[in-house]
Order: structure tokens, then sequence, then C-alpha cells
């Protein structure tokens, strides 16, 4: 699942929970300059956190639209740990 948070449409930080990529697009329908979001990790499925502006490149602030998957040249992984948690560092699910 992808969550991002912002008082307009546009992102400034997101969350990618699962295993799965999601790409979002500079438009609506899909259109535009794209971007895909990793989470920290595919196999395990921890959650990669793009807290920054900058952690979206030039996505930040125009992010329209985002589907399931990856249809982008471009890619990035989220980190592990969102920084200054509240909880301890994120250790993933216990065995």
């Amino acid at each position: 699942m992808f969550y991002y948070y912002n008082s307009t449409n546009a992102p400034r930080s997101a969350i990618v929970t699962g295993c799965s990529a999601w790409t979002i697009y500079e438009y609506d329908n899909y259109q535009g300059d794209s971007v895909c979001l990793y989470p920290a990790d595919t196999v395990n499925c921890y959650p990669g956190f793009f807290p920054y502006d900058e952690d979206l490149i030039n996505m930040a602030n125009k992010g329209s639209s985002a589907r399931k998957g990856c249809y982008s040249n471009k890619k990035l992984v989220g980190k592990a740990r969102a920084p200054n948690a509240l909880v301890g560092e994120f250790q993933g699910p216990q065995k």
C-alpha cells in the first residue's frame, strides 16, 4: 500500500508498505514524469519511508496519481525506518 500526506494533492513524503513497488505520476491518469517507490525490503516486506521532499527527487509536490507496480525507469528504495521514530528502531517481524 502507498500512503502520502500533504494538504494538497501532491506528496511531500510517502510510506510504501507490503512487498511491491508503486509508481507515482506527475499528472492524473498516470501521465507525465514518474518514479517507482519501493519498500525497504521486498523479501521481508519491510516498509519504505520517504520522509523528506528530497527523498522523492523531482516528484515532491508534483505527484497526482499512483498505481501498484513499477512502470518507470526511475527507481527509489525507501529508508528502513522513519527518522525520529517514537518507538525503537524497526527490526521487522519477530520470528
